[in-house]
């Protein structure tokens, strides 16, 4: 219901009016003041646990440590970390938790029960279609994009998500395509927060290959944002950023 990019690793931006419930499927969401984002508040451990685990082995934390980190993509950790964070633990091992898995599925009695795949798929496609409609109308006012272009990113991964899960194959192209058209018509609208863009910047490797009109466009319209969002950088003395964008829009230059 609530399927979207992550602004914060820690917080869910949602749309389409849904929000979080609990296990039993009671809403107990708040809008975090810090994040302006829907959590459960508080948390509940009947049904499901997840257990977060800072660190488990070496081998472990090298493999998902080189991939950077969730929410600020440039940073990586390495064995140093490992060491600093272990440094009060022994490398002993320990499978106790198996032990507390197990007592708690017994509490729990059973699991949930599982959405079919044609309901998810088809449920999905009714979302796209009530959050992309709107861009199939020159006629709609620019508040219903103003502020979502993390939502019609979301809705260009969901439609190829689907693609060839739908019996009409053309239909998450049609989406994909749509999506994009979005993403323009929320740019022309404004009110843009930063991370919106850099979730787009992100995403324009995959984005610059696909073969659909709108994604020239799209391409216009980073080359004359990008000079803007530099010069917010120079002004922060945020040279790390700057040096990125900079690459970013000498190398869209370059393949006009």
């Amino acid at each position: 219901h609530a399927i979207d990019f992550v602004d914060n690793p820690h917080y869910m931006n949602y749309f389409d009016g849904k929000f979080t419930v609990n296990p039993n499927g009671v809403p107990n969401a708040y809008i975090n003041p810090a994040s302006h984002s829907l959590v459960n508040i508080p948390p509940v451990a009947d049904k499901i646990v997840l257990n977060h685990y800072y660190l488990k082995s070496r081998e472990e934390w090298m493999k998902t440590t080189t991939r950077g980190d969730v929410y600020f993509l440039e940073t990586q950790r390495g064995e140093k970390t490992f060491d600093i964070v272990n440094k009060d633990h022994n490398d002993v091992f320990d499978d106790e938790i198996v032990k507390y898995r197990d007592e708690r599925r017994a509490q729990m009695g059973g699991g949930l029960s599982v959405e079919a795949p044609i309901a998810m798929y088809n449920r999905l496609l009714n979302s796209l279609i009530q959050k992309l409609l709107p861009g199939t109308s020159t006629g709609s006012p620019p508040g219903v994009f103003s502020g979502k272009l993390h939502e019609f990113l979301t809705c260009r991964h969901v439609s190829r998500f689907l693609n060839g899960k739908l019996i009409d194959a053309d239909s998450s192209k049609f989406f994909e395509e749509l999506s994009i058209k979005c993403m323009l018509r929320a740019l022309a609208a404004g009110t843009i927060e930063t991370w919106q863009l850099q979730l787009m910047f992100q995403e324009l490797p995959s984005l610059l290959p696909l073969k659909y009109l709108a994604v020239g466009e799209l391409k216009k319209a980073c080359i004359q944002l990008l000079p803007q969002i530099k010069q917010q950088y120079r002004l922060q003395n945020n040279w790390r950023r700057y040096c990125q964008y900079d690459y970013l829009l000498r190398m869209l230059q370059s393949t006009e």
